[in-house]
């Protein structure tokens, strides 16, 4: 069976409307004049997404984050991260991650060759997760010469016009924030308190995308509007993702998407840690 994402309208590309309709000053959402009117409560779930990354007040008006985000080519849960990763200095590695995240996935999987794919991509692999490939995988064929790239993409299974797409568009939001000079450049080893920063900063803007591992069956459990760190979707992580060949799964991530199967799926996943939750979510989680 094929991979189908969850209607995003009701959810991120509604938000995403919403606030950009809030930056042009149109007023009320729900009672803007949509060609196709969303359900009521699919507007107020929207509205609710924004408020708890902090782009619209108690009155549903923009903020001055809010309004920031809306100047950006990205959904607003990634905007809020690529904001954050401006203010913990892990902006360049930000600007690499929301390319890929908003490209077609690079990872290709041709049927025949699935086992030759999966193997190929361990050379991206990384133990933190899933985000950390993809920007392993875009530095690596950032670096080659142009005459190189093809054949580099042929031999790891990687779709060419997936790369090629997230460096125009990385270079379109360097451009926005200021070009290469405001933004800075992408010349340090990703790890320690620089990967920190960087999951941190994904952390911002997709704490409800949070799932935790259940100590009594092992099994992921997504928060999505459940507010603290009980309640829940069990969900288990795509069979694509790096983090599936742990010895060791981690006790909480944060995902990109969920998608149906024949079960529900989490993809591109990390490792974060869960005083992250509490400290970067606006207290849409807390201690208990």
């Amino acid at each position: 069976m094929e991979d189908h994402p969850i209607p995003e309208i009701l959810r991120c590309d509604l938000a995403s409307a919403i606030l950009h309709l809030l930056a042009m000053g149109i007023g009320n959402p729900f009672k803007f004049d949509f060609i196709d009117p969303p359900p009521k409560k699919a507007v107020a779930n929207a509205l609710e997404l924004l408020f708890s990354l902090s782009a619209v007040d108690e009155q549903m008006a923009l903020t001055e984050l809010g309004k920031t985000m809306s100047s950006l080519p990205l959904p607003p849960m990634l905007a809020r991260s690529t904001l954050e990763a401006k203010k913990s200095n892990c902006l360049p590695q930000m600007l690499t991650l929301a390319a890929m995240l908003t490209v077609e996935s690079p990872f290709l999987s041709p049927r025949g060759k699935r086992d030759e794919a999966a193997g190929s991509r361990k050379k991206f692999a990384s133990v933190y997760g899933d985000h950390i490939s993809l920007y392993y995988a875009y530095k690596s064929f950032e670096k080659l010469e142009t005459q190189s790239r093809s054949h580099f993409c042929r031999k790891y299974f990687l779709n060419v016009r997936s790369m090629i797409a997230a460096q125009n568009i990385r270079k379109q939001i360097e451009d926005l924030l200021g070009g290469v000079q405001a933004v800075g450049v992408d010349d340090r080893e990703l790890e320690g308190d620089l990967l920190d920063a960087l999951r941190m900063s994904l952390v911002a803007g997709y704490f409800r995308n949070a799932a935790f591992l259940r100590s009594e069956d092992k099994k992921y459990v997504a928060y999505g509007s459940t507010r603290g760190l009980t309640g829940g979707v069990e969900v288990d992580i795509h069979p694509s993702s790096c983090l599936r060949g742990l010895r060791k799964r981690p006790a909480l991530i944060i995902f990109h998407e969920l998608i149906l199967t024949t079960k529900s799926y989490v993809r591109t996943a990390l490792e974060i840690e869960k005083h992250w939750l509490v400290e970067l979510s606006n207290g849409f989680f807390r201690t208990e």
